[in-house]
């Protein structure tokens, strides 16, 4: 019998057909659901209010978005961990054990997981596992010792023994930090430890052994010494027979040697010829090739070879060294006393731990310590397997309470219309200037979410966001899509309750005007032009006061100044004479810039201005009169000239409101998002709401500050 195949229904949400997620058997069409038809296919991680660690897991790349592909992915991974899923349409935090498929073996361990936590609980009986029972199985492994990561730390160890093999541990082989940071040492670390020590102890006995002791000590205690010694002079002593058998030639050829004298700077500089002793040749080259080592030789190193030939060669030689004379078989046979010693030394191995001592580095070799440290580091390793498994038991709890809801915020947008709910990208509810404002969305930036958002064609409030000292502000934006707009404007407060209750202060930072009606963007024009001429007739009235005051301050001037000096002329005549009497004044002509003169012509604008009102009226009055009875046709003409106003203006609003989408508000915070999201009248609605009063409450229309303004005048007129 062929399956069936499941149908899967599409709903339409404002003319966008959307994937109905209703129950965890529609998350298997994500399986099949082409991302054109997935209303968001990327959005950042921080646009979702849910559990930060669902977020976490979820996005596998690490780049803090969520992506179409993880979404499938994890919703793939939930559906195969279990077999009931009913407690995912429950959208449950509580896991029942018998839902998990065994039938695979990661789904078994799983369980295995969860049984063991329960056990550790002392509920081995129980046959459900909450989230909040896995945390706090997570919480006390996350502070034990064992973390998983299979790094000891010294400081978590109360073993003083272990305690102090880790520190030397560390001391000489390094450190790796663990997953809280502190530095320990792991298993690896460890190993290459002891290996040292064995190997560097297994190097010293073979030369304190009784074999060792005659081939590669056979000077005894001052073998080292003159080992260093030899090392020390061999390069010189070579290099004085080679020029031994260069001097040799010459002698036989007849030619004279190399005659290098010193410097003047090395005459008169003892750094100088302490470094020009220390390059120069042990000795004269013979053509004998005999070194005399207590005769004439380089003083820098006189003490040295008097030292190899009485400690070095005479015991090698015997009989046949006389003391001073040294030819270089004989000294090729003094080198190969120490070639067992130099074959040793050169063998050495495990030099790192060297600084511990050899008895300390025998104590660990022989304890049972390093054993229980190894013990330590699997216990910690097999707890981080654990800790893992509880980690993908949490994961699966947070899919199972969580996946159905993400999925209704991102591969549909159900949530966004639904007025009992919530969406996920929400941020809460704004009330501000009596209104309020359903959805919010939380932004990074105000000024560049502004500029990308302008294309949304709504109008856009953005506010800062505050509460406490501890609570960091953040910035939201708001769409208005109805209701009124006069006190809204930069500056203006509100109050911003959470998707948790909480509440924070918000003041308006940024606005993108748009109109929210028709009505709204018939009178955008007329609002403009009454700005504009509000405007000219501000800066005219400011421009003529102005120009007032200038004429009102020069006349007070000038007659200031014609006071002051008449009063002088009037000082400077003799007491005795009596005044003559004054002439008739003639009128004198009007100075430009006179303040008469000025008064005069303010006067005479004004009558101008006055006269042609009059006119003005007076030719409307006989226009009218002339029409007698078709005044209507003025109406006519009036409605005729506001129809070719308002029509284009109708219409353009018209089509600007229908053209508003949200995706562009969504897209500005980093959504990728397919489908149109027409702003509907029907969502308008649900995001902008006028407050109601409830029906228990009783309205009383008498205005009281009228009784008040009353009381006020009886107070007033009472004695």
């Amino acid at each position: 019998m062929a399956r069936t195949r499941q149908k899967f229904i599409f709903e339409n949400y404002g003319g966008t057909y959307q994937l109905r997620i209703a129950s965890a058997d529609d998350l298997a069409a994500l399986e099949e659901l082409a991302e054109p038809f997935w209303v968001a296919t990327s959005a950042p991680a921080s646009q979702f209010t849910c559990d930060p660690v669902l977020l976490e897991r979820i996005d596998a790349d690490r780049n803090n978005r969520i992506k179409s592909s993880e979404i499938r992915a994890a919703s793939r991974w939930l559906l195969r961990m279990l077999r009931d899923r009913s407690g995912v349409t429950a959208r449950s935090d509580t896991l029942a054990l018998d839902a998990l498929d065994t039938g695979h073996e990661e789904s078994q361990r799983l369980q295995d997981t969860a049984r063991r936590i329960l056990q550790n609980l002392a509920r081995p009986d129980d046959t459900t596992i909450s989230l909040g029972q896995v945390r706090d199985r997570q919480a006390i492994l996350s502070k034990a010792i064992y973390n998983g990561d299979g790094v000891i730390p010294p400081e978590g160890v109360t073993d003083q023994d272990l305690r102090t093999l880790i520190i030397d541990v560390m001391s000489t082989m390094g450190s790796v930090n663990d997953v809280n940071g502190a530095p320990g040492i792991n298993k690896e670390l460890l190993d290459a430890f002891l290996s040292s020590a064995r190997d560097l102890v297994t190097w010293h006995r073979q030369r304190d052994g009784e074999a060792g002791k005659d081939i590669l000590v056979p000077f005894g205690e001052d073998t080292v010494a003159l080992h260093a010694l030899c090392v020390t002079l061999e390069h010189k002593i070579d290099a004085y027979y080679r020029r031994c058998r260069v001097a040799a030639l010459n002698d036989m050829l007849g030619r004279p040697g190399a005659d290098a004298s010193p410097s003047k700077a090395v005459l008169e500089d003892e750094a100088e010829a302490a470094a020009y002793l220390a390059e120069a040749p042990l000795a004269r080259p013979r053509p004998d090739g005999v070194l005399t080592l207590k005769g004439e030789v380089n003083p820098h190193y006189r003490d040295q070879l008097a030292e190899l030939a009485d400690m070095a060669v005479a015991p090698v030689l015997g009989e046949a060294f006389d003391g001073n004379a040294l030819q270089q078989s004989q000294w090729e046979r003094v080198r190969q006393a120490f070639a067992p010693y130099d074959a040793w030394a050169a063998a050495k191995s495990g030099g790192q731990v060297e600084t511990l001592g050899l008895a300390k580095l025998e104590t660990y070799l022989e304890s049972a310590a390093p054993r229980r440290l190894f013990d330590l580091i699997d216990a910690d390793v097999a707890a981080g397997k654990e800790l893992g498994a509880t980690h993908a038991l949490e994961y699966l709890l947070l899919l199972q309470r969580w996946m159905l809801d993400l999925c209704n915020n991102f591969v549909s947008f159900p949530y966004l219309y639904d007025p009992a709910r919530r969406a996920m990208f929400e941020t809460g509810r704004l009330v501000m200037d009596g209104q309020i404002f359903n959805m919010n969305l939380r932004v990074a930036d105000a000024n560049a979410h502004s500029a990308a958002a302008v294309r949304s064609g709504m109008y856009l409030i953005y506010s800062e966001v505050t509460g406490g000292l501890e609570d960091k502000p953040f910035f939201i934006v708001t769409p208005i899509t109805g209701g009124r707009l006069t006190n809204l404007g930069v500056g203006k407060r509100g109050v911003l309750f959470d998707l948790e209750g909480k509440e924070w202060d918000t003041r308006v930072v940024n606005v993108v005007d748009n109109p929210v009606n028709l009505r709204e963007a018939i009178a955008a024009p007329f609002k403009r032009l009454a700005g504009l001429i509000s405007s000219a007739a501000g800066k005219i009235t400011s421009s003529a006061e102005q120009q007032l005051q200038t004429q009102i301050t020069q006349t007070t001037t000038a007659l200031e100044a014609g006071v002051k000096k008449g009063i002088a002329a009037t000082a400077e005549q003799p007491a005795e004479a009596p005044p003559p009497p004054a002439p008739a004044p003639t009128p004198a002509p009007a100075q430009p810039g006179g303040g008469s003169g000025r008064v005069r012509d303010l006067v005479l604008a004004g009558g101008l201005a006055f006269a042609a009102l009059g006119s003005a009226f007076a030719y409307v009055g006989k226009t009218l009169n002339e029409l007698k009875g078709k005044w209507w046709l003025v109406l006519v003409a009036l409605a005729a000239g506001l129809m070719i106003v308002l029509v284009p203006t109708v219409l353009v609003a018209f089509f600007k409101l229908r053209k508003r989408n949200l995706s562009a508000i969504l897209e500005a915070s980093g959504w990728a998002v397919n489908a149109p999201m027409p702003l509907t009248r029907s969502l308008k609605r649900l995001m902008v709401r006028q407050p109601a009063h409830p029906k228990s409450f009783r309205r009383l229309r008498k205005d009281l500050t009228r009784a008040f303004a009353r009381a006020v005048r009886i107070n007033k007129d009472e004695p």
